[in-house]
């Protein structure tokens, strides 16, 4: 067992005013060193998928002459998720498709200051959903990295 422990201090302050007037004073000041905390580290969610990939030559082309990959996973009705397309070479497009090929949310840039996408969305039904790693514009290639989280309540528990 740890015992906290006090130690006491005494500080003389001397303050200098304009036109020379000086004023000191003094207090006494106790400083506890609190017993040690003991934290619990709340797990993080785990990613649902976490790919990096290539948009080449070979992939699945749309009208638009832009290439894209798809990526399947198993997804619950109400379940809340943050998906997250990055690349250093080209401009992302993310599509999030469900079993019946409605989209459920696209994003081109998650904000003004990224040509990354972004979006968070609760899932409307328990089924196979796609996410599409896509380029804004066609005949851009390159690496990218998606991610499909579940999004994490400020309390650290998952919704």
């Amino acid at each position: 067992m740890m015992r906290s422990h006090t130690h006491r201090l005494r500080l003389n302050l001397a303050v200098l005013f304009p036109g020379g007037a000086i004023a000191l004073l003094g207090s006494g000041l106790a400083i506890a060193e609190p017993a040690p905390l003991k934290l619990q580290a709340e797990p993080l969610a785990a990613a649902l998928l976490d790919v990096t990939g290539t948009l080449d030559a070979s992939d699945l082309v749309l009208p638009d002459g832009s290439f894209y990959d798809e990526h399947p996973f198993a997804g619950e009705a109400g379940q809340e998720l943050t998906i997250t397309l990055e690349s250093d070479v080209f401009d992302t497009y993310l599509w999030l498709l469900d079993a019946d090929d409605n989209v459920v949310a696209d994003n081109d840039d998650a904000d003004d200051s990224t040509l990354n996408s972004a979006f968070t969305v609760t899932l409307p039904a328990d089924g196979t959903y796609r996410a599409i790693a896509n380029s804004l514009e066609g005949n851009q290639l390159g690496t990218y990295r998606l991610t499909i989280t579940p999004t994490v309540s400020p309390e650290g528990a998952e919704p």
